[in-house]
């Protein structure tokens, strides 16, 4: 595998997924969710994953945690997190990082809280499901800093999930993934079905708590305003596979695979006066993609497709 490492060629790697592969075992034929993936996640680094609805996005994220339902399961590949091989670890292992080495922040508040325990009862009981003993005090005045982090006042603990609004249950998930201190976050969709003024309050909130513990994080979604926003660099996923990676600025200015393009054309511009148009995409790929990534400039990896790299 081609390192993707962009700058700091030398920094430590966090994260580094090579060669995985998930797939959908059905009746009918087997889907092959995310094919081949190769990325390195590093120190500090905030990596964005773009891409359109059923591009493999989430069964990726998934399938590094290890939280993967049958029919999909692991197929080829490696996921690393340091040293540690996590697709190696039995589920008493995986439970001991889980949260404290890395944290998780799902699509979709409501599935993620429990709709019939108040806050302070599922904040309790991340932090003794993973081992963390301490006085009811201490455990109180945790609970209020990272929630104070993420901009909830501590008078939310009592309460159920139904009784915030989106935006604050999204921000609760936060706060929960921020518990024990976690090393690496990964965040599926975090601002989806949300309105606007929420998603930018919920993504500003995550990027300012994961700056705080000095976390790196794997951040997921569509949304290309949204991610160009925070991430230091960003995958283009399609069909199941990384058609293009780079820093986030770089691929902005110069995107050379034509799905890239498309996805940032997407995004609307108040400055251009011209009238916004949508391409539609097939349900196939339109392009090749059995080629490996090519560096065609420093850290700027693309797939071939046949139509040259020039901008």
């Amino acid at each position: 595998m081609a390192t993707m490492s962009g700058q700091a060629r030398e920094s430590v790697v966090v994260l580094a997924v090579e060669g995985l592969s998930i797939h959908y075992e059905m009746r009918a034929a087997t889907v092959r969710a995310v094919d081949g993936v190769d990325f390195e996640l590093r120190d500090n680094e905030v990596l964005g994953l773009a891409g359109e609805s059923g591009s493999g996005k989430s069964t990726l994220a998934l399938g590094i945690l290890r939280l993967l339902r049958a029919p999909g399961r692991v197929v080829a590949g490696s996921v690393r997190f340091g040293a540690t091989d996590l697709l190696a670890l039995d589920e008493s292992a995986l439970r001991e990082l889980r949260w404290r080495q890395f944290a998780y922040i799902p699509q979709g508040s409501m599935s993620a809280l429990n709709p019939v325990m108040r806050l302070q009862a599922q904040f309790r009981d991340t932090l003794t499901a993973h081992g963390e003993r301490m006085p009811r005090a201490a455990m109180h005045a945790r609970f209020v800093d990272v929630l104070q982090g993420v901009g909830l006042d501590a008078d939310l603990l009592p309460r159920y999930p139904h009784e915030l609004s989106g935006g604050m249950r999204q921000r609760v998930c936060i706060a929960m993934a921020m518990l024990l201190g976690p090393r690496l976050i990964i965040a599926d969709e975090p601002t989806s079905a949300l309105d606007v003024i929420s998603q930018r309050v919920v993504l500003e909130t995550l990027a300012a708590a994961r700056k705080a513990i000095d976390a790196s994080m794997l951040l997921i979604g569509h949304d290309m305003a949204l991610l160009a926003q925070v991430t230091d660099r960003l995958g283009i996923m399609y069909a199941g596979r990384l058609v293009e990676m780079g820093e986030t600025g770089t691929l902005f200015r110069d995107a050379r695979h034509p799905y890239s393009r498309r996805l940032i054309a997407s995004v609307p511009d108040v400055r251009a006066r011209r009238e916004f148009q949508s391409e539609a995409m097939d349900s196939e790929p339109q392009w090749p993609l059995d080629e490996p990534l090519q560096e065609v400039a420093a850290g700027h990896f693309v797939r071939p497709w046949g139509g040259g790299y020039d901008s």
